[in-house]
């Protein structure tokens, strides 16, 4: 049998939202890896498919305008893992929405 604090403890956790925190906090974490690898080893590639041959890999892209160089390969990668949490935001609310009403 639980013992009194166990029981408390789980109680607060439950009563509190403070186990749904943490478990948001966690799979936000999973699935920041998760977009992590798909950009990196599919979206990834097939950027590299679209450039010329002899270029670098998309992660290493840069360009040089009066001597400043601008390392865009980083700023492709968070900005197509920004676009792809928007639309998952967006049909998860879309489908909450529809089974609300």
């Amino acid at each position: 049998m639980a013992s009194k604090k166990t029981v408390d403890f789980i109680s607060l956790l439950v009563k509190e939202d403070l186990l749904q925190l943490i478990l948001a906090v966690y799979l936000g974490e999973v699935l920041k890896s998760f977009f992590e690898a798909v950009v990196d080893d599919l979206i990834g590639p097939l950027f590299q498919e679209l450039l010329p041959r002899h270029s670098k890999k998309v992660k290493d892209l840069t360009f040089v305008v009066r001597g400043v160089e601008f390392k865009i390969g980083n700023l492709l990668k968070q900005t197509t893992m920004l676009l792809i949490a928007f639309l998952l935001s967006y049909f998860f609310t879309q489908v909450i929405f529809r089974l609300l009403q």
